[in-house]
């Protein structure tokens, strides 16, 4: 069987779509779907039910996908391999973070990466805590930098700390730097989805403080912009982002204000020449103080 088709037949579950997927990997619709056709007739086996919106995986393709993927990377890992016999550095390394560790810190670190292993690849996807744990589960990425809690199966690369801050509107009247918890009992705190900054409702549970989630915002820009707004003050990572143009205040809290980043690596492909070598970096990295908060 070709190797092509298991890519095609990734693509398609991961958009959902043919002609999604055909663009992604540069190929026409019908390209696409006689590529899944052919891997169906080969073995005899209905992948894919098609609905008005696109397709979804039959039980029997569900069941497929990890080998799939599973011979994918087989495929990647052994091409690293016959490059490394040869004396090169070669292969792809996908990493995922949230939004506010893709801007803050994965510029430099890529930047940095780059000038050593030219030669290898690196691709940045974007998600949430729950979708990042199943990219990770999934087998569809190398590392991860996580924040809230970390399944006990995965490999824990490295732990670093941020602190958490309190964002208030600009004429807020405390007369201090700093927040205490008594404090953020009396304002109206507001918080985005708690799939983006799991570390934040944990915060607010832990010291029994209310919070407003009747606003389900993912960046951190719009959600400051409810605070500038005057709908009430919000808690965030200190490593978020927003303009300097929103017009509010940032203190630093009193207590508990600390949370972990994890980076994980994949178990399945922790070895893989690529891989590995990025893992090396990110330990070195760290080690030098180049993550910066």
């Amino acid at each position: 069987m070709s190797i092509r088709k298991y890519e095609i037949f990734d693509a398609a579950v991961q958009y959902g779509n043919f002609a999604k997927a055909a663009v992604y990997l540069n190929l026409t619709p019908s390209a696409v779907s006689h590529a899944i056709n052919d891997l169906e007739e080969e073995i005899d086996l209905k992948l894919f039910s098609r609905n008005k919106k696109g397709v979804v995986l039959t039980a029997e393709g569900r069941r497929l996908l990890p080998f799939i993927r599973n011979i994918q990377k087989a495929e990647q890992v052994f091409g690293q391999e016959v490059d490394q016999i040869h004396g090169l550095q070669t292969g792809t390394v996908i990493l995922c973070a949230p939004g506010n560790i893709c801007t803050k810190w994965l510029p430099g670190l890529i930047t940095a990466f780059r000038q050593r292993h030219q030669n290898i690849g690196i691709k940045i996807v974007e998600g949430n805590h729950r979708e990042i744990i199943s990219w990770i589960e999934e087998d569809r990425a190398d590392i991860a930098f996580l924040t809230g809690e970390v399944p006990t199966n995965f490999i824990k690369l490295a732990s670093l700390e941020d602190s958490l801050i309190c964002v208030a509107p600009a004429y807020d009247t405390l007369q201090k730097p700093t927040v205490s918890i008594e404090d953020l009992r009396k304002m109206n705190i507001l918080v985005n989805s708690v799939d983006e900054n799991p570390e934040v409702p944990d915060f607010l549970n832990r010291n029994h403080i209310k919070y407003d989630s009747r606003f389900s915002v993912d960046r951190p820009d719009a959600l400051v912009s409810l605070v500038e707004a005057n709908f009430g003050a919000c808690i965030l990572p200190s490593i978020s982002e927003f303009s300097k143009d929103l017009k509010v205040r940032k203190y630093a809290i009193e207590e508990e204000d600390k949370y972990p980043i994890t980076i994980v690596v994949n178990i399945q492909f922790k070895s893989a020449p690529a891989t590995a070598a990025m893992s090396r970096f990110i330990l070195e990295y760290i080690e030098e103080g180049k993550l910066k908060l």
